[in-house]
């Protein structure tokens, strides 16, 4: 697994490590905060099984606050899933930024679902 820093600025190097992992019939996954572009995730297709993003916030102004772009996310998750990577999103619930019931629900209901495919996954 490639996490604790953004993975996918370090793509040649989790690739190459990912390689190898492979030749070992071992299974990888990378961690990611969603600010990433479609040709990294591409790019680490071959060698990575799991795409886990860690949402930060449910509300595009409480990404200003962690320095985010808003959209990225969704994006990420809707591209992941496009490129067949098998997709996690963890949602980080910090006290008086995104505990809100209202933007949990809504995440819950709409954002994330917003990023299934045909197959209903």
């Amino acid at each position: 697994m490639s996490a604790f820093n953004e993975p996918m600025i370090t793509a040649e190097w989790a690739y190459a490590v990912f390689s190898e992992a492979r030749q070992h019939g071992l299974a990888t996954a990378v961690v990611s905060d969603g600010n990433t572009t479609p040709e990294a995730l591409a790019f680490l297709r071959p060698v990575t099984d799991v795409f886990r993003l860690d949402l930060k916030a449910t509300e595009a102004a409480h990404y200003g606050l962690v320095g985010a772009v808003p959209d990225a996310p969704l994006a990420a998750l809707r591209e992941a899933r496009r490129l067949g990577y098998w997709v996690e999103a963890v949602t980080m619930i910090v006290p008086g930024v995104n505990d809100g019931l209202d933007g949990l629900a809504k995440l819950a209901a709409d954002w994330l679902p917003s990023t299934a495919t045909s197959r209903g996954i």
